[in-house]
């Protein structure tokens, strides 16, 4: 099992100790990009695999399963490297660091 920063055990998530909240950060092209704040350290994590999924395509590494972004609004933004149709069902989380 691997931890992320700040103790918990999402990719892309850390505790604010000042506020009591948890945030969600990534990293795209070497730039942090704040991804806001939140209640619980599941909602920081979701919010981080809907940006991932987004900016990286379905093949990246994700908190949670795939499957659980399948709704419509993701498919429209997950598409194979042709851009032709929605991927989100054959996707297969692949190795990578922590963002």
């Amino acid at each position: 099992d691997r931890e992320g920063a700040g103790g918990n055990e999402f990719r892309g998530v850390y505790h604010s100790g000042t506020y009591g909240r948890w945030k969600a950060r990534i990293v795209i092209n070497g730039q942090k990009i704040h991804l806001g704040t939140f209640a619980t350290p599941e909602e920081a994590a979701r919010a981080w695999d809907r940006e991932a999924i987004a900016q990286r395509g379905a093949d990246t590494m994700l908190n949670f399963s795939i499957e659980d972004y399948t709704s419509d609004d993701t498919k429209s933004r997950v598409r194979d490297s042709e851009g032709d149709a929605p991927m989100a069902e054959a996707a297969s989380p692949r190795e990578g660091g922590w963002e």
